[in-house]
């Protein structure tokens, strides 16, 4: 059940690609499942959703974003003092995973990997036996050296093309997973759209869109 949770920051990596993961104490266990996002309240940044890119077996609790866009929210996220307080309410939806689905293909594009860093790092810390795939599309592929060791297969195209090669090859050697994807709206539609030309039934497909996101 959501509630408002009080996070200490206490760190901030930000990459060579522009990616900042920021890390933050929880004052109690935050009681949230793998993939599930909140609303972020940060001092003089405003309210924005975010997903919890950390697992839950995890010290820290996570947030993973693109600092490209340089909006009030996240330059408030970069000038945050250590030890200052964010407020989190959550959890918040309903994309994770199906303890009972033993095959899962992840769809992800860009800063969309963040709950996918969650549930394979979630995968990795409590060896759950799942076969799972990812698919990573995008210029640039933040948190590689998080997934694609937890992944059991992990894929990194650039180009639209190379990721609907990917995608197609999954269909044949999968057609019964679940296949979950996470990036802009527009990625979402046509990658379900994909899938369901290939004979993937909607029931397989599970979707989280970045609102608010170009995909920049």
């Amino acid at each position: 059940m959501p509630h408002i949770a009080s996070l200490q920051f206490v760190s901030m990596n930000i990459d060579d690609q522009g990616t900042a993961a920021l890390h933050f104490r929880p004052r109690r266990p935050l009681g949230y499942l793998a993939g599930q996002h909140g609303l972020w309240l940060v001092p003089r940044g405003g309210v924005k959703p975010f997903t919890v890119a950390s697992a839950p077996e995890e010290e820290f609790v996570t947030l993973g974003t693109s600092l490209n866009s340089q909006s009030r929210f996240k330059r408030a996220l970069v000038t945050l003092a250590v030890s200052s307080t964010v407020r989190l309410f959550g959890p918040i939806a309903n994309f994770s995973l199906d303890r009972t689905a033993p095959t899962v293909v992840m769809l992800a594009q860009g800063i969309g990997v963040t709950p996918f860093r969650s549930m394979l790092r979630h995968q990795a810390l409590s060896s759950a036996d799942r076969y799972s795939t990812l698919i990573h599309v995008g210029a640039q592929h933040p948190f590689r050296g998080d997934t694609e060791p937890a992944a059991t297969e992990a894929y990194y195209p650039t180009s639209h093309e190379a990721f609907i090669q990917h995608l197609a090859a999954a269909t044949v050697r999968h057609p019964d997973a679940t296949f979950m994807i996470s990036g802009t709206p527009a990625f979402v539609r046509s990658t379900a759209a994909q899938l369901k030309a290939t004979s993937i039934e909607s029931s397989q497909i599970r979707r989280d869109a970045f609102y608010g996101w170009s995909g920049s």
